[in-house]
């Protein structure tokens, strides 16, 4: 029998290629900002800071480059962005950035062995899930295969830019370590006309 996936839910992964120029600067800048909560919080408008040009840019490119792989007809810019200097014992629940087209992390410093980002299959909820699978017995990983996994977790590896769809349910598993901090900036991004 021959199989299609013709429905596949796409994350993109892109390496920049110039991190090791802007880490430190970029970490300096994001410390001196006010948190906004107590989970580290940053709510600043990153995408309208020129100090943050050579990022933005790329970031902006990266999303383009996404959007014409799906054939988008659009433009894209980012239209909000933020980040997240996480302190210890805090993660994110599951959510999504309703009301964006794309949306992206960027992993500015991170430990890799913790804290990983988990999406969430859009067929999460499947009632019937032939599996015969549960919340509380969905996490062996030997049940499922490409078609059928639930969640997907990746690795916080600096450098790295994550672009997915804004509807793409996400979560943060939470910080444990002092080993490393863990600074992510996120962007949403909207049609140019709209932005």
């Amino acid at each position: 029998m021959q199989y299609e996936s013709v429905f596949p839910t796409v994350i993109g992964f892109n390496h920049c290629p110039f991190f090791n120029e802007i880490k430190g600067d970029y970490i300096s800048m994001i410390k001196e900002l006010p948190k906004t909560t107590s989970a580290g919080d940053v709510y600043y408008q990153f995408h309208k800071d020129m100090r943050f040009d050579k990022l933005n840019n790329w970031i902006t490119e990266s999303v383009n480059d996404y959007a014409i792989r799906h054939k988008f007809p659009d433009n894209y810019l980012p239209g909000e962005s933020w980040a997240i200097d996480y302190q210890n014992n805090y993660g994110q629940g599951f959510h999504a950035h309703s009301g964006w087209v794309m949306s992206t992390i960027f992993y500015l410093q991170s430990d890799s062995d913790e804290a990983n980002t988990i999406f969430r299959s859009p067929y999460y909820n499947d009632m019937q899930n032939p599996l015969g699978l549960g919340p509380k017995n969905s996490t062996d990983v030997n049940k499922y295969n490409e078609y059928t996994y639930r969640t997907y977790k990746v690795k916080p590896v600096e450098g790295m830019l994550v672009v997915f769809r804004s509807y793409l349910e996400h979560a943060v598993e939470l910080k444990k370590s002092d080993n490393v901090d863990r600074i992510i900036m996120s962007y949403n991004y909207q049609k140019e006309k709209y932005i």
